[in-house]
Parts: C-alpha cells; structure tokens; sequence
C-alpha cells in the first residue's frame, strides 16, 4: 500500500455487524474493532500495517484492533463476508488482542471448509434476525469461529520495526486512560512531538486530542453499556472531570452520557 495515502479513524459502530457485500475496497483505515474479511468469489489486495497481501475465493483476513489495513479490488465485483467485531463481546481472547498480532493475518481457503463456512453463516444469520438474544447468538457463533481460526495464526508481539503511524495509534491505544500529551509520547516513542504533530495531521487525518478523545469516549460508551454510572466511566476513560467528559461524549455520540445510558437500558 502506498504510504501517501491520508489513514482514515474510523469508528462508526456501537454493536457487532456482519455484512455480506459486492466491494472491498477501501481507503487506509483502523478502528478498536476486530476485523474479519472473508472473500466468497473474486479476489483483492489487502494491506495490513503497509504489507500487501493477495486473497481469492475462500481466502480470510483477520485484522486485530488498531492496525492500519486498506482494501482494494482485484476483480469487480467481489463477493465477501465482513464481520466487525468488538474485542469485548469476546473475553476469553482479550489478551491476545491486546498483547499479539498474527506475523500473516491471511488465512487460505476458510471460506472452503464446510465446519467454519457454516459458522460463518450461522453467524450472519443469528445477527440479521430480529430476535432479543440475536446479538448473544451471533456473537457465540463468532466466538466459537475465533476459537477455530486463532490456533491457525502464528501469534507475535507487535514488532518494532512498523511504521511511526502504526506505533502511535498503538501506544494511544493501549494507554488513552492516562494523562497523554505530545511530550510523553515524545519520551516514550523517540520521536520528535513536532514529528509527531505532522504524522497526525498529515498521515493520520485526525489530530492527537481528537483521537485521544474518541478512544476515551468509546471506552465510556463501552463502561456505560455494561452497567457502569456516568461518574464511573468517565474517570476510568481518562476524562479528568465530568464537564469535560460529557461534553466531549456529547459531541461524538450526539447525547449526553446519560441519554446513552438510558437508551442503553431500553434495548436490552
């Protein structure tokens, strides 16, 4: 993937979804979702943290939380499966996601094994339906699929080689509760905060406080819907007082932290 290409944050989702499309092509991007692209017929190019790899027809990727990935397609139209899942609906696998990467994340010819392709099915069905416990379906279908294809995977600490883009988005990632600022990523990274500044705004396409922002926010919104008060999410977030947090929640979600939490409740 060509490096010059402006990376787009993107985190539009509140809950797990499961797509079945005609394109894959998409600009740089990342997001705290688990990213699992499975390809039915044709075939694409798909780029994890700037390497490219090549998919056919039964081919899968997975892409753990916070790496830059992009797609483009191979042939026109391109049939895929793509599931966006969210690391929290799965427990048992939360340390790996938080602490490994695959050193290939391209599985061959999932799509073509009968066991996981009915997995996969059952999951997008489970998901499409308009039943209460649709959601917990779904996801232990996925849950069970995870199980299956992590094994797969040679998992490896992240290594330290990947491009500054990818270091930064991982380290704000991993410690957006503390008291960040462009001078301890400067001491923590080695890299120059006006480097720094430039990566954001040039290679990121979000500046440093609003990334920090929205992982504090989606963090909340995750505390929020599993029970958590509003006082409560928003100091384990990292919000370092309630006016800034409900402010910054208001803007990002279009509701007060209350109003979610209430409309929360009402779904389940």
């Amino acid at each position: 993937m060509e490096r010059s290409q402006d990376t787009l944050y993107e985190n539009k989702w509140n809950h797990l979804l499961t797509w079945h499309r005609q394109k894959a092509d998409f600009r740089p991007h990342y997001h705290t979702y688990l990213e699992l692209l499975m390809v039915e017929h044709g075939s694409c190019i798909v780029s994890v943290d700037f390497r490219d790899y090549r998919m056919k027809s039964g081919d899968a990727v997975l892409v753990f939380p916070n790496r830059i990935h992009a797609y483009r397609n191979s042939s026109d139209p391109i049939e895929n499966f793509t599931f966006m899942l969210p690391p929290e609906l799965f427990p048992l696998y939360s340390g790996v996601f938080c602490s490994k990467v695959p050193e290939n994340p391209m599985l061959h010819g999932l799509l073509s094994e009968q066991k996981l392709r009915s997995l996969v099915l059952a999951a997008r069905e489970a998901n499409e339906s308009d039943s209460v416990y649709a959601p917990a379906i779904a996801a232990g279908y996925i849950s069970l699929l995870l199980g299956e294809l992590l094994p797969r995977f040679e998992l490896i600490d992240p290594p330290s080689d990947v491009p500054n883009e990818a270091r930064l988005i991982a380290y704000c990632s991993e410690h957006f509760r503390e008291p960040l600022s462009l001078s301890s990523l400067e001491e923590a990274l080695n890299i120059s905060r006006f480097h720094i500044s430039h990566l954001f705004s040039e290679r990121l396409n979000i500046s440093f406080p609003r990334l920090l922002c929205k992982l504090r926010v989606e963090n909340a919104a995750r505390l929020l819907r599993s029970g958590a008060s509003v006082t409560e999410a928003a100091f384990a977030s990292g919000f370092g007082s309630l006016r800034s947090f409900n402010r910054a929640f208001s803007e990002e979600r279009g509701s007060t932290p209350s109003e979610f939490k209430k409309a929360t409740q009402k779904q389940e």
